[in-house]
């Protein structure tokens, strides 16, 4: 392999290994000088260390072109299909957990056990989260096939028109005035009083929105559009 004057392997040359595999015995030697390293505590040369801003920006910059072509994408796909970091995962396979298992993982990451309890993003950084996982830049984006009003439901405007809405009405139902604590948990939903389609201009009008939680909201939508029955809030 051709090198440069600083010693560097020089780009597109090709090694006079490759192609070559490796004979079963090379293989037995490798593994046991491996296995030897890290039996003695062997340590990773560039452990503790990191790339510089520079560096990083360069990998990611080709790590997003490699993923831009397709046939590396699937060679990729291929490569990881039906396989595992480490043969003793293998079993793990089609294998479940129960539900006693998954309430207690639960349980390590509710209330103040989350590490990010108590916290929340700030608008830059929702904006920006925004625009990086919005529209066609979005995994799930088909070309535009949802419908507007779906779009703007889902919008970063809509979400934090809703938060303003909730903590206005320090996050109690308007109409029968429950509230989460306690072990419970409501769901609310931000109400136009006017409706969200007649009057486009009011759709993030704060004074057009109040809270409500989930059973008195479909009181007020089952009594509007399916008809009689009592009136809501009684």
């Amino acid at each position: 392999m051709n090198r440069d004057k600083f010693g560097r392997f020089i780009k597109k040359s090709i090694p006079w290994n490759k192609g070559v595999p490796c004979s079963e015995e090379s293989r037995r030697k490798l593994s046991k000088i491996q296995k030897e390293k890290y039996s003695r505590g062997y340590i990773n040369p560039f452990s503790k260390r990191t790339h510089s801003k520079k560096i990083r920006k360069v990998i990611s910059k080709r790590t997003k072109l490699a993923m831009q072509n397709p046939e590396i994408k699937e060679k990729i796909s291929k490569t990881h299909i039906g396989k595992h970091r480490s043969p003793k995962t293998e079993f793990k396979k089609g294998f479940k957990h129960s539900e006693e298992w998954k309430k207690n993982q639960s349980w390590r990451f509710e209330g103040e056990n989350n590490p990010f309890y108590g916290r929340t993003h700030s608008d830059k950084i929702k904006k920006k989260l925004s625009d990086i996982f919005s529209g066609s830049k979005n995994h799930f984006w088909k070309g535009g096939v949802s419908k507007i009003n779906k779009r703007q439901r889902r919008s970063l405007k809509f979400r934090q028109w809703r938060e303003t809405v909730f903590k206005r009405d320090k996050y109690a139902c308007q109409i029968c005035g429950i509230k989460s604590g306690n072990g419970k948990h409501i769901d609310f939903h931000p109400h136009h009083i006017k409706p969200f389609s007649q009057f486009p201009k009011l759709k993030f009008d704060i004074n057009n929105g109040i809270t409500l939680c989930k059973n008195c909201h479909l009181k007020i939508h089952t009594h509007k559009f399916v008809g009689g029955g009592k009136k809501y809030g009684k």
